[in-house]
Parts: structure tokens; C-alpha cells; sequence
């Protein structure tokens, strides 16, 4: 029996000394030759471009180059090619086993989501044994955290950082500010496919505007949280309809439940966060100098 493995990374160009790594899932269709053990990506006139290496069947005990059975794994959506078979890649980062197989390669189309850079992790695990699998059990992670912008001094000037939120029912964001003479200005865009634009999501009156060192704040957004209404009590935060995928809308309050006469809070309904492919965007504006910050989400999926 033998095996072979890869890893693509959405983050960095391939090793030339390390084989088993490279590129990440890309637009365009990728194909992966088992035997030999290449993953090209073909461009629009289909000439192939190597964007990483692993050692094949050919190079290992094998004696075809023939797999039987493949485990695929992706942090992205994409189109799975086997035999003419077009399978869909639906559940982002979960592992899923094709069994009893006869191929020497595999094909992934990936179409364009807006995201800069558009390359994603992938994984997959192939081997001539048709009966080869792994059993994985997801976590049941309740939360996940990381961080957005590291604690390292920035000039004056403007910076972003792509972030995944799937399946976060709501996202606790954490901002300190360290030493320097400068002050940051955080908000939060989505990705508007039919505009192919950034749309503001969360403005920096929501969030935080010109915040000065020392400072520790924390907020947060999600579809559990209560919203105050405004001093005059004429505002608040509305849920959007299920058919609206992203956003938050402020409408006038009469008489709405939840409102309190004497200007209490309104009933939890909060911000519906966005779904889909590392959506959200963020962007922290440094002003007046430089500054040390760190701005870092905890995404609640239960």
C-alpha cells in the first residue's frame, strides 16, 4: 500500500525543497497527477502553471499510478472532478473520503469570490488502498480566536485584513493600543459581488474612532446582542429579513416591543453577521503617528 499527501497554502508561494507543499486553491481549474505527483493550474488558454510538488505513486511502492480512494479537504467552496464526475465542495473545512476510485488524477474548479488574495488552503490525502480512509471527527469548538492585526508598531497609513466568519452567530472584537504618539480607526466592510465593491458593514461610529494609547476595549456584534437606543430614542438596531444575508438596518421605533418607554434597551435582535468565504473585511486607519495596536475577534458559533 502506498500513500501520498499535499498541502496547499492560501498565504505563502510553494518550497521548491519541500515537496508535499504549495499553493493554495486558485481561480481556475487546478489538476492534480497522482502518479507523478504535480498539481498545475491551467489558465484560460489551458497551459498549465506548477504551483506545487508531492512524491507521487510512481516515486513510492507503488505499482501503478492509479489511486482508489482520496480524502479532500478545502477552506473554500469549489468543484470537485473525478471520472466526469462533478462533485461539489459545499462544507468548508471538513474533511470528506471518496472510496473505491480508479484515477491517476483529480481536477478542482474554483470560481472568483472578490477576496484579495483569492487563494485558499487545501488538503488531500490519496492512496492505491480502495479502502484507505481516516475517520475525523470534527470539533464541537463553541468559539475561536485570532488575531486580526498583531501588536507590532504601525506608520501612519491604512491597513486591512480579510477574516472568515462562517457559522459565527456572533464576534466579540478586542482593540489595545500601546505606545506611540498616533491614533487608529477601526471599521468593517463586506464584499459586494454584484458591485464588486467593500460596503461598509460595521462604521467607525459603531466601532472605534481616533482611540489614543492605553486603551483595552472590547465590543460586540452578532444576532443575540441587545442594541441601546439612541439618546432621543428614535433609533435602534433591526434585524434584517432572513432573505438578506448581510447587514444591519436602522429603522424609526413606534411603539416597537421590546422599546421601553423610559428609553431601555431594545429586545435582542442585534446585527445579522454576513455568511460565506472570509466576508469580512477590516480596516484600521493610523493617524498623527505611529502607534502599537492589536485587534483581535472571538467568532461564537454557539
Amino acid at each position: 500500500m502506498a500513500n501520498v499527501s499535499y498541502h496547499g497554502t492560501g498565504t505563502s508561494a510553494p518550497l521548491t525543497d519541500q515537496v508535499g507543499q504549495g499553493m493554495g486553491l486558485q481561480v481556475g481549474l487546478t489538476e492534480i497527477d497522482f502518479g507523478s505527483g504535480d498539481v498545475k493550474l491551467l489558465d484560460s488558454s489551458g497551459l498549465p502553471k506548477s504551483i506545487g510538488r508531492f512524491v507521487g505513486l510512481h516515486g513510492s511502492d507503488s505499482q501503478g499510478g492509479d489511486v482508489k480512494s482520496i480524502i479532500f479537504k478545502a477552506k473554500v467552496t469549489c468543484t470537485i472532478l473525478i471520472d466526469k464526475m462533478a462533485l461539489p465542495y459545499e462544507n468548508v473545512n471538513q474533511w470528506i473520503t471518496f472510496n473505491h476510485l480508479n484515477t491517476s488524477r483529480m481536477q478542482i474548479v474554483r470560481t472568483v469570490t472578490g477576496q484579495n488574495p483569492d487563494v485558499y488552503d487545501f488538503d488531500f490525502q490519496a492512496s492505491d488502498d480502495p479502502e484507505y480512509r481516516l475517520t475525523i471527527q470534527n470539533s464541537n469548538q463553541d468559539a475561536l480566536s485570532e488575531i486580526v492585526f498583531a501588536s507590532i508598531s504601525q506608520p501612519i497609513g491604512t491597513y486591512t485584513q480579510n477574516v472568515n466568519i462562517r457559522g459565527a452567530k456572533k464576534i466579540r472584537l478586542a482593540l489595545v493600543t500601546g505606545a506611540g504618539t498616533g491614533n487608529v480607526t477601526i471599521t468593517a466592510e463586506y464584499f459586494d459581488v454584484a458591485s464588486g465593491t467593500w460596503i461598509p458593514f460595521i462604521p467607525k461610529g459603531e466601532l472605534w474612532d481616533s482611540i489614543v494609547t492605553g486603551q483595552t476595549l472590547t465590543k460586540e456584534f452578532g444576532d443575540t446582542i441587545a442594541k441601546p437606543a439612541t439618546a432621543d430614542n428614535s433609533y435602534a438596531y433591526q434585524a434584517l429579513p432572513a432573505s438578506v444575508t448581510f447587514g444591519y438596518a436602522r429603522t424609526t421605533i413606534v411603539n416597537q416591543v421590546g422599546l421601553q418607554s423610559d428609553g431601555g434597551l431594545v429586545s435582542p435582535i442585534g446585527t445579522v453577521l454576513p455568511s460565506g468565504d472570509n466576508i469580512l473585511r477590516f480596516k484600521a486607519v493610523v493617524a498623527g503617528g505611529n502607534l502599537i495596536f492589536s485587534l483581535g475577534i472571538t467568532k461564537v458559533f454557539n
